[in-house]
């Protein structure tokens, strides 16, 4: 199950956002796919190199974004969404 939290922002920002967030945290980013909003990591240290952990954005109106942070391993999952939505919450107002 995901990780999921919404912010009132675009997902566009969103999107750029979480990019420097990974890239800042040192993960590797695997795959970034703008048009379907989908970002993909990789190099979650404490977890095989080869973990995937799914970033997985959706706009609503407002503007509104969902962030879903999926991955077969729990513990690379919480790992990567803990970094992510702690900083996600300084940069944009947190609708959940």
């Amino acid at each position: 199950e995901a990780l999921r939290k919404i912010y009132q922002t675009n997902s566009g920002e969103c999107f750029e956002a979480v990019l420097t967030i990974a890239r800042e945290s040192g993960h590797t980013i695997f795959l970034q796919d703008r048009r379907k909003r989908r970002i993909v990591l990789m190099g979650v240290k404490g977890n095989v190199d080869t973990t995937e952990v799914g970033i997985f954005l959706e706009e609503s109106p407002g503007p509104q974004t969902t962030v879903d942070i999926a991955s077969l391993s729990t513990t690379a999952k919480e790992k990567v969404a803990g970094v992510i939505f702690k900083k996600l919450d300084h940069r944009f107002k947190s609708l959940n």
